[in-house]
């Protein structure tokens, strides 16, 4: 059984890494110019640089978005010149994004960000340590 005290200070350890890493992320990017990008513009460049081209509608999904909401974000993206929509001539209902090459050097940029607060945070863990969180991480994000 789990005493509540043990749900509260994971609870708590949880919130406090989450919110470090989400600062020193931002530090990061602030660092390379780029602090004025949101979170939301960073996780759709991530996934759009991931995936080179995406349809707004599994964009979306992948984001946990509504298409309308995701609409806004790209809409700003696409003024700050790092994406542009695409409409595949086999069906033009489609909307595809993809980077721009802006983008796909704010991409890269993203790319060395996450490495550096990764190494930054993971680092203080030897390999079996890494190995064991891994191994929680993943358990806890399938449930």
């Amino acid at each position: 059984m789990i005493k509540d005290n043990d749900l509260e200070i994971l609870d708590h350890s949880f919130r406090l890494l989450a919110e470090k890493y989400r600062s020193l992320e931002a530090e990061h990017l602030e660092e390379q110019g780029l602090g004025h990008l949101s979170p939301a513009h960073v996780r759709a460049l991530h996934r759009i640089g991931s995936s080179r081209r995406e349809r707004m509608t599994n964009l979306a999904g992948h984001l946990r978005l509504t298409v309308g909401t995701l609409t806004s974000t790209i809409d700003q993206l696409v003024k700050k010149g790092y994406v542009h929509r695409v409409r595949p001539d086999e069906d033009r209902r489609v909307v595809e994004v993809a980077l721009s090459e802006n983008g796909d050097y704010v991409y890269e940029q993203i790319q060395i960000s996450k490495r550096r607060v990764a190494e930054k945070i993971f680092g203080t863990l030897n390999n079996e340590e890494r190995a064991i969180l891994r191994e929680i991480l993943t358990k806890l994000s399938r449930n």
